[in-house]
């Protein structure tokens, strides 16, 4: 995979850890201090990764395509162990030390739906590992990028999970999923038409806009967390 990818991946997951440690330190009452400034800004770190979550898919398939059955395993090996594994050790504390949770009743149905990825969809509500709300996202797209594979030319492929992304957008009314599509745009143009050339440019632009989001007056003109980042 490509260094600079990796960095960017690791850029992101900072992002998100002090988006989390701002958000809980507040939560408890401690001072933020000096970086308030950044109050909310490191969410963008999901967007980064939903955009390379698009781009890296793509990437490694244009050249080798694997078939339906080979991606989507692949991709659940990777993810459901772990995942399984911390929501049913949060499960498992939950049901010996529940005091430990301040608001949490976790029932059956929600379990089912977090070990299903579906929580959103079937209790209205984040899973019980609460960060897993983008794991939810990311198996959507998995599972349509990889049912896209059924089909031999990589045109009918991408103009299908484009489609049907924007249509689960539409109807859900968050365009969260159009970040996958970007990545993938990304990846093609990358990959098929010579535009590495471009990476410096892009990252100087993209480093700008990404601060200007950090400005109270920035986010009060754009609603839209998909635009603003």
């Amino acid at each position: 995979m490509l260094n600079n990818l990796q960095l960017l991946r690791a850029f992101a997951a900072l992002n998100v850890v002090l988006f989390h440690a701002i958000e809980t330190s507040a939560s408890y009452s401690y001072e933020i201090n000096f970086i308030s400034l950044f109050e909310g800004w490191g969410a963008n770190g999901v967007d980064i990764f939903f955009v390379i979550s698009g781009f890296v898919m793509l990437f490694t398939q244009l050249d080798n395509k694997r078939s339906v059955k080979d991606f989507l395993l692949l991709r659940a090996i990777r993810i459901v162990p772990i995942y399984w594994l911390l929501t049913l050790l949060v499960i498992a504390i939950y049901i010996v030390a529940p005091f430990v949770f301040r608001e949490m009743a976790i029932s059956i149905k929600w379990a089912l739906a977090s070990l299903g990825f579906l929580s959103n969809v079937l209790v209205e509500k984040n899973p019980i590992v609460y960060v897993g709300w983008t794991l939810e996202w990311e198996m959507l797209f998995y599972l349509v990028f990889g049912l896209s594979l059924w089909f031999r030319s990589w045109t009918t492929s991408l103009f299908t999970t484009c489609v049907v992304l924007l249509g689960v957008a539409f109807i859900t009314a968050n365009f969260i999923l159009v970040e996958f599509i970007a990545g993938l745009c990304i990846a093609l143009l990358y990959k098929r038409y010579g535009y590495q050339r471009y990476g410096m440019f892009s990252l100087f632009l993209g480093a700008i806009l990404l601060s200007l989001s950090l400005f109270d007056s920035v986010k009060l003109l754009i609603d839209s967390r998909v635009i603003l980042w």
